[in-house]
């Protein structure tokens, strides 16, 4: 969306996003954790069109996710949820 995360979308980039997510019928929004504190205007966008905002690993660990065989169950069961039902 920004070429630069440090840097704030502009109105335009910020509407262009509502935009693809309505027109594309998004249902979810993944945010890495360690990278969710640069996510907030994703995250308000998502909310204010109704859609789910889910956490998914890339390529860190946290003290929830310790190995990649807890990252990649994880995964698998917030895409479940996100984009399938409840497991």
């Amino acid at each position: 969306m920004v070429p630069n995360p440090a840097q704030e979308p502009s109105a335009a980039q910020v509407t262009k996003l509502t935009e693809t997510i309505r027109d594309l019928r998004v249902p979810a929004v993944f945010v890495e954790p360690q990278l969710a504190a640069r996510a907030g205007v994703l995250k308000r966008v998502a909310a204010d069109q109704g859609v789910r905002v889910c956490r998914i690993y890339g390529d860190a660990f946290d003290h929830d996710t310790t190995s990649y065989v807890a990252m990649m169950r994880h995964n698998a069961d917030e895409l479940l949820r996100c984009l399938g039902g409840e497991r």
